[in-house]
């Protein structure tokens, strides 16, 4: 596990920095049904409600059932971005969103929060509803980097949301983005 309980700065398996202001370890199993992998990542962000910091995700392909919610965190801690939700890279860490007419993960409000290094698939339907990540009235930076977001609806949804950096993201095969 990458859970650092002392709060000192360590790595991840493919060298990047976590943090030193806390990380844990989103339980996510090829073995869990996707419905229990949605929970295991709704319940390491909410492992570290008013604190920050980051949900890192093993390498691997995992199937989601529904949505995340990203709530409030900390944005002292990490600036503008209260948590960011980590993989191994683009290429190491695939989740895919199994249910359609849903967000897989949804932010309404706040400050920003960060994604960085995984790819995101969808249900490869054209159903609008079928939103990546679906941002809405968030202030505040917020970092997304070396991402793949492809087969939803709507890949990234953005309304009234301010002060975003996008490194090294793709779209591919999403009907609409927004």
């Amino acid at each position: 596990q990458w859970a650092n309980p002392n709060g000192t700065a360590q790595r991840r398996p493919n060298g990047s920095l976590v943090s030193s202001v806390g990380s844990v370890y989103a339980d996510l199993k090829t073995t869990n049904t996707a419905a229990a992998n949605t929970a295991a990542l709704q319940s390491a962000h909410d492992s570290l409600a008013g604190r920050g910091g980051w949900v890192v995700m093993p390498a691997g392909e995992y199937d989601l059932y529904g949505t995340v919610t990203i709530s409030e965190g900390d944005s002292a801690a990490l600036g503008a971005q209260a948590v960011i939700i980590a993989g191994q890279g683009m290429g190491a860490t695939a989740l895919t969103q199994t249910q359609a007419g849903v967000p897989t993960f949804q932010k309404t409000g706040g400050h920003a929060h960060g994604f960085q290094d995984f790819s995101l698939y969808g249900p490869g339907t054209g159903n609008a509803d079928s939103v990546g990540i679906d941002w809405t009235n968030v202030a505040g930076g917020s970092l997304w980097s070396n991402l793949w977001i492809e087969g939803f609806g709507v890949g990234a949804r953005f309304v009234n949301a301010t002060s975003m950096m996008f490194l090294n993201v793709h779209y591919y095969g999403n009907g609409v983005n927004e």
